[in-house]
């Protein structure tokens, strides 16, 4: 635990952004709730990094379990929870017509979290 705080607090002031801190942890937070993927992390790091103890950028794009984990996390507990836009044009949402000029906000921890926004 103390790892984790030293991370989220200390680590994120210095060498990261708030936003890099925060997503860290959550993926931390994630991959512990979950030991069968904690193992395919490994077996995956393992065996790209091999006996290295720094991976390279080119080594991190060939690990896709742990881009997509960053990925699900960033959906997952996104730090951005609402999105404003302005409406260019005149369109019909759900049966409402909408007008040009409107103000529209995207509500992210409710959309991508929903049922049936996930399953179609």
């Amino acid at each position: 635990m103390h790892f984790i705080f030293s991370f989220y607090y200390k680590g994120h002031r210095k060498y990261f952004s708030f936003q890099t801190g925060n997503t860290a942890c959550y993926l931390l937070y994630e991959i512990a709730k979950q030991p069968e993927l904690q193992e395919h992390l490994i077996q995956e790091m393992s065996s790209v990094l091999g006996n290295k103890a720094h991976p390279s950028w080119d080594d991190l794009q060939k690990m896709t379990l742990l881009r997509n984990c960053v990925k699900e996390v960033m959906r997952l507990h996104n730090l951005l929870p609402a999105t404003a836009r302005v409406i260019a044009e005149d369109v019909v949402l759900l049966g409402y017509q909408v007008p040009a000029g409107v103000s529209s906000v995207e509500e992210r921890c409710i959309l991508y979290q929903a049922n049936c926004v996930l399953t179609g």
